[in-house]
């Protein structure tokens, strides 16, 4: 039974709830009962991102109340922190392909933990031997 690692993007999709894109949508029944684990650099992308958006609206919660709510659900996602093999693997990936800090950690948590990660931006993630499913190109069972 394989497992994923939810990437930024497509956990940012699954907060629409039933408003989220159609594939990715099916993807998640498809993988239901699957173990979702996130990386603690998505969630400092998701903090990020929330900071954001209150400076520009205090009186906007939503983004909050979302982190909230992930940090809440530990039966749905596991939090997964940045480790020593992680950080080296990291370097490794960030030396060998030029990737983004931040990809590179999420990267190299998916590889370590042994893990697919689901997401729609697979070119950042090209060559660096990682296994990944786009949500978006998710077919239905016929």
């Amino acid at each position: 039974m394989s497992r994923y690692l939810l990437d930024t993007v497509t956990l940012s999709e699954l907060r629409k709830k039933t408003k989220a894109d159609a594939a990715v949508l099916r993807w998640q029944y498809a993988a239901q009962g699957q173990q979702a684990g996130v990386s603690v650099v998505t969630m400092n992308e998701i903090w990020y991102g929330c900071r954001k958006v209150a400076a520009k609206d205090p009186a906007l919660l939503s983004g909050w109340i979302w982190f909230g709510e992930i940090l809440a659900a530990p039966a749905l996602y596991t939090l997964l922190p940045i480790t020593l093999d992680i950080a080296k693997q990291a370097a490794e990936i960030r030396a060998a392909h030029g990737t983004s800090y931040n990809d590179a950690l999420i990267a190299a948590t998916a590889l370590v933990h042994d893990l697919t990660l689901a997401t729609r931006n697979e070119a950042d993630f090209a060559g660096t031997c990682v296994t990944v499913v786009n949500p978006w190109k998710h077919e239905p069972a016929v």
